[in-house]
């Protein structure tokens, strides 16, 4: 059985105020929609003409595959669940633009990935094709 808390669709517009909360005064003060609405149809080209585009992230061929190896993917190996069994954890999810992920998070500390679900609407056309690695 999934629990859902009441209002749980409120809880990252929630965790967003909180955080703000902390912030200086002048932060994220609203200062008009002029603003962003030029950015929007000029600064964005403009920040893009001006970026330096013929810089590496590495400076050598060796540099680049040693950055390559420090932040390659693990490869998940989901929990065994047998048949039948309970499982006790915390479900997240994470609706996007262009995706949806879920996890399922142990219960007990230290917390661990026990099954993960992606789905990727616009590469598989089909919004209801959902990839999981569960056990």
């Amino acid at each position: 059985m999934i629990r859902v808390p009441e209002n749980a669709q409120y809880f990252a517009a929630i965790g967003a105020i909180e955080y703000g909360k902390s912030e200086d005064d002048e932060v994220g003060a609203y200062t008009g929609w002029h603003d962003l609405e030029y950015y929007v149809e000029h600064g964005r080209r403009a920040e893009s003409l001006t970026r330096d585009k013929g810089r590496s992230i590495a400076g050598s061929p060796a540099e680049l595959e040693t950055f390559k190896d420090r932040y390659r993917r693990k490869q998940f190996v989901p929990a065994a669940f047998a048949l039948g069994e309970v499982v006790t954890g915390f479900v997240g999810i994470d609706g996007g633009s262009t995706s949806t992920k879920a996890v399922l998070l142990s219960k007990d500390k230290p917390r661990q990935v026990l099954a993960k679900c992606t789905s990727y609407p616009r590469a598989t056309r089909s919004p209801t094709r959902l990839r999981c690695w569960v056990s």
